[in-house]
């Protein structure tokens, strides 16, 4: 039996001319203007191809398409640019519509349908075509096509109830010369046949490598959020409305694919075209899809080859009928208008049956949104870093993972948050005996061998949302202070937008100080700068110009002692002064800025040496 012949307009990467060639159709020639998208058509033709030798790939806009050679064309698919009518181009245009040129290619579609009167076509667009513009589109397509001698059937249908790991709704409309068209039951979902599930991201990619985290940090400005969002989530998890102690984000302040985390046991999101470092689905394991991965989430065969660019093949998926959803109507046609076996057991929808995916969508978002309030409610956030202490106070984050890192980095770190507090646990990667790692447990269990302990909280008032800060040291290493208060400024302006903790306790200028610190040891074999950090955060003295002889008399220390300690903790970052870095201090004085180290090496103070606090002791 001679399979019908068809012609495919808009073909893109060949999302619909898949589905149509799996159930048996001959697709005769296949017209994209856009070369990228026609080079992957073109990687599927030729002998042992996926279309075979038969289809002619035609890379020329649909108005030069001839139609003189086109004998004996039983079927049409297509569908035209939809971006003018589709949520992310009203989002950033507006409805342009029929005054964008690319709304108005349906009236070539018409043009060829009416020329050469195949049995029928199917028309594909977004879902948004039908309530653009007051309906005036729809009203002008649906009128160019029944003038051309058609009778119209269409429906919204959401790929995922067709067997796409993906929920993508379009709208699917049927023309027949002669006959009637009924549109096929889901497959999957609620509305199908027992009930049948739908198919999952995670089966649709798990015979793929590296399903787990990869060891690549996702960074930029918002990607160390990536972690703690659940899958199924996104920014959306960061805003007050879904019960996040510390919210980032306004509700309904970004795109909904922001930050959107696919949930592996369920089909993602609309998978996108284009889109920023944050645009969703993002994999599970805080990373981005692949491009082979959103090749099997849009549907599309194993087997089906791609190009060479990474971006461009994103972009072609993106752009693309789910090939699963084009199976199941090109089996509908192939049943009821070519009178060919019924090989899938499809069943057919009345007329007056209505699909139920926007409840389904609704219950969705009820569903994450009681999962994201239940883990706030109820779970920790846990982060663990390794960063690098460099010379010069440099201290870059290196790392921002779920799973113990032991031998990677100098310093291991891990953060807890909770509605109340952050907690800050440090470690130094020699000091192997202080802290132990659960292999199984994705977090670092600290043991019970913490030399010290540093407490942020507010002095009256301040401009946290929390308690306290709490920064456990399980090591006496001379850098743990330093490390410790630059993790925790680190995560306050990452969380809280405050860019140091001076903006946080105050300048030292100021009568008043909103930061109080308070110190706890825990172990015997301490380094010496973490006493005199205690006496900093516990004397008057600091934030004030006063003779050395103090100092002296408060820690029962020689003036030599105290300035090579004074010297040590200025390497520290301790922001420490006196007659040789500031002319305006008299010789024998010094000023401790804060009780916290806040140099930086961008800062003047920094390569400033000390030596006036000591001059007249050392001449006596």
């Amino acid at each position: 039996m001679t399979a019908p012949r068809v012609l495919s307009l808009f073909s893109g990467a060949g999302g619909l001319d898949i589905g149509f060639h799996d159930a048996g159709f001959d697709i005769i020639k296949a017209v994209e203007i856009d070369k990228k998208y026609s080079d992957v058509m073109k990687n599927n033709t030729g002998d042992g191809s996926y279309f075979g030798s038969n289809l002619e790939v035609l890379n020329i806009d649909v108005n030069d398409l001839l139609l003189n050679d086109l004998d004996d064309i039983d079927w049409i698919i297509g569908g035209p640019p939809c971006q003018t009518f589709s949520a992310a181009g009203r989002r950033a245009n507006g409805v342009r519509g029929l005054h964008d040129k690319r709304g108005i290619l349906f009236e070539r579609y018409v043009e060829i349908v009416h020329e050469l009167q195949p049995k029928g076509f199917l028309y594909e667009n977004v879902y948004g075509l039908v309530g653009a513009e007051g309906g005036e589109p729809w009203l002008a397509i649906k009128e160019g096509f029944e003038s051309a001698g058609y009778k119209l059937y269409h429906r919204i249908l959401d790929s995922a109830d067709y067997g796409a790991p993906q929920h993508r709704e379009r709208l699917i409309m049927v023309g027949l010369k002669e006959g009637e068209f009924k549109f096929p039951r889901p497959t999957n979902g609620p509305d199908s046949i027992g009930k049948k599930r739908h198919f999952s991201a995670r089966e649709a990619i798990n015979g793929l490598p590296n399903q787990e985290w990869d060891g690549t940090e996702f960074g930029g400005q918002w990607g160390h959020l990536l972690p703690d969002i659940p899958p199924g989530l996104n920014y959306s998890f960061y805003t007050k409305k879904l019960g996040h102690p510390n919210p980032i984000f306004a509700w309904r302040s970004k795109f909904s694919d922001f930050l959107y985390k696919a949930d592996p046991e369920r089909p993602v999101r609309t998978i996108k075209a284009q889109g920023g470092k944050y645009t969703g689905p993002l994999h599970w394991a805080n990373r981005h899809f692949t491009a082979e991965e959103l090749k099997l989430l849009q549907s599309f065969p194993k087997e089906f080859k791609l190009g060479n660019s990474e971006q461009v093949n994103r972009a072609v998926i993106g752009n693309s009928v789910p090939p699963a959803l084009a199976l199941v109507l090109a089996e509908a046609v192939m049943i009821q208008i070519f009178e060919r076996e019924n090989h899938l057991g499809l069943t057919w929808l009345a007329e007056e049956d209505a699909l139920t995916f926007r409840k389904e969508k609704r219950k969705r978002t009820e569903y994450y949104k009681e999962k994201a309030i239940q883990a706030h409610n109820s779970k920790q956030f846990s982060h663990q870093f390794t960063p690098e202490v460099h010379d010069q106070l440099r201290f870059d984050i290196a790392k921002s993972v779920n799973l113990p890192i032991v031998d990677s980095g100098e310093w291991l770190l891990e953060v807890v948050e909770t509605p109340q507090s952050l907690c800050i646990n440090v470690a130094h990667v020699s000091d192997r005996d202080s802290f132990e790692v659960e292999l199984d447990d994705p977090v670092v269990m600290f043991d019970l061998r913490r030399h010290g302990i540093i407490k942020l909280k507010p002095n009256g008032s301040w401009d946290l949302p929390l308690e306290s800060i709490e920064i456990s040291c399980y090591s006496p290493h001379e850098k743990s202070i330093m490390v410790g208060f630059k993790m925790a400024r680190c995560i306050i302006k990452q969380r809280f937008g405050i860019d140091d903790l001076i903006q946080l306790n105050g300048y030292y200028q100021q009568s008043q100080q909103y930061l109080k610190i308070e110190y706890e040891f825990l172990g015997p074999t301490l380094d010496e700068s973490w006493h005199l950090a205690d006496a900093m955060a516990k004397s008057e003295y600091v934030g004030e110009i006063v003779q050395l002889s103090k100092w002296c008399e408060l820690l029962s220390k020689t003036p030599e002692e105290l300035f090579d300690l004074f010297s040590h903790m200025k390497m520290q970052g301790f922001d420490i002064r006196d007659n040789t870095s500031n002319p305006n201090i008299a010789s024998s004085h010094v000023l401790v800025t804060y009780p916290f180290p806040s140099l930086t090496t961008n800062k003047v103070q920094w390569e400033k040496k000390l030596g006036g606090m000591i001059e007249p002791f050392v001449q006596e």
